[in-house]
Formats: C-alpha cells, sequence, structure tokens
C-alpha cells in the first residue's frame, strides 16, 4: 500500500520549495565515481529515488565503472540516529547502520553518500514522525557520520511522491535550520510557546 501525502505536508514542502530550502538537484554535486545511497526500503519509491540518482550522476557521462551502492532501512537515513524513535530502545540498531555504511564506503572505494529521505514515509508514520521530524533526524545522522569519519561527504535529499509524479531535491542543513527557526517565531506569534510548537516538529 503507498502512502499518499496529505494536503497539509503538500503545503509544507511546496512553503520549502518556494524558500528555496528544497532545491533541484545538481549532479555535479556527487562524485562521477559513485556514491552510498542511504535511503528506506519502500518498494514503491525505491526505484525512482534509484534511477533518479543514476540519471543526476549522467551529467558526468556514461560510465562502467561508476557504482551507486545503496544501504536500505525502513525510515532511511533517520535509522542513523540513536534517539529515533523508530530504533527499538537498547538496541544498537543506529550504530550498526553507521557501520555498515562507513564499511561500504571502505568496501567500494566511495566517499560520497546521499541521505535520501522520503515523504511519505510509512515507517515514519508508524513512529508518529512528522516529516520535518525525519528532515531533521536525517541531518543528524549527517553529522554522526561526519564525526566518525574525515574523508566523506555526505549530501541530503529529499524525495517527495505527489501522487501523481516524483521528485527528489537536494536540500542544505543551513537553510533548513533557518527556515525552521523562521516559522517556529511565526508559530510562536500565532499559536503559543515554543515548548509547544517543538512537539510538532
Amino acid at each position: 500500500m503507498q502512502l499518499p501525502l496529505n494536503d497539509a505536508d503538500k503545503a509544507l514542502i511546496r512553503a520549502m520549495r518556494d524558500a528555496h530550502v528544497l532545491e533541484d538537484v545538481d549532479g555535479h554535486r556527487l562524485d562521477p565515481a559513485g556514491v552510498i545511497p542511504v535511503t528506506c526500503a519502500d518498494g514503491h519509491r525505491f526505484r525512482d529515488i534509484f534511477d533518479h540518482i543514476e540519471q543526476i550522476l549522467s551529467v558526468h557521462g556514461n560510465s562502467a565503472e561508476r557504482c551507486v551502492h545503496p544501504l536500505t532501512r525502513h525510515g532511511g537515513p533517520m535509522r542513523l540516529v540513536p534517539k529515533c524513535p523508530a530504533n527499538k530502545p537498547g538496541r544498537s540498531t543506529a550504530i550498526d547502520y553507521q557501520d555498515e555504511v562507513l564499511e561500504a564506503c571502505e568496501i567500494k572505494n566511495i566517499n560520497t553518500i546521499a541521505l535520501v529521505n522520503h515523504a511519505l514515509c510509512g515507517k515514519a508514520c508508524q513512529c508518529g514522525i512528522s516529516v520535518v521530524r525525519s528532515m531533521t533526524l536525517m541531518f543528524e545522522g549527517k553529522q554522526l557520520l561526519k564525526k566518525r569519519s574525515q574523508k566523506i561527504t555526505v549530501a541530503c535529499f529529499q524525495h517527495v511522491d505527489w501522487g501523481d509524479s516524483k521528485r527528489t531535491y537536494f536540500i542544505r542543513r543551513e537553510r533548513f535550520l533557518r527556515w525552521q527557526v523562521a516559522g517556529a517565531q511565526v508559530l510562536e506569534r500565532l499559536s503559543g510557546p515554543p515548548s509547544q510548537i517543538a512537539a510538532t516538529l
């Protein structure tokens, strides 16, 4: 079963597009030698995510040596974070997933990692994780990987299933955080104190 985006999530994502938080993807950001995509195993969306990565890498020309080596798990990059609600307490899920990603970089001699969040994610919904919260967890996952290896480059992406089409966008942490702060300030004026707002993000 495919979970559709509701009207509120669509409006939110469109607002992020309008604010240039979600950008069209530039293939030059990725290493022509290959990439390690870390994404959800969702069978309805994975093929589109994988094909799009192949497509954006084609800006470098065709190469038989290029490798796209995905590592999937339900929920995708948010599972890299130990405190993620999708990870069961007391388990080593997040550390194991981090280990697998960094091992893949060594095994395949690829230092570029693409964290690909997607909306709407069934695992996120199951665990009560909003679209914005899943993005926040993705960036936390990026920071955890970067702390463990100085050699890697980590780019973050947001895949969106609009229902009648699918798109993948590039998302910068700095712009996302600025947008989040600005949005919280607006919500605070309209709705209440930050403690109430934080619970919705």
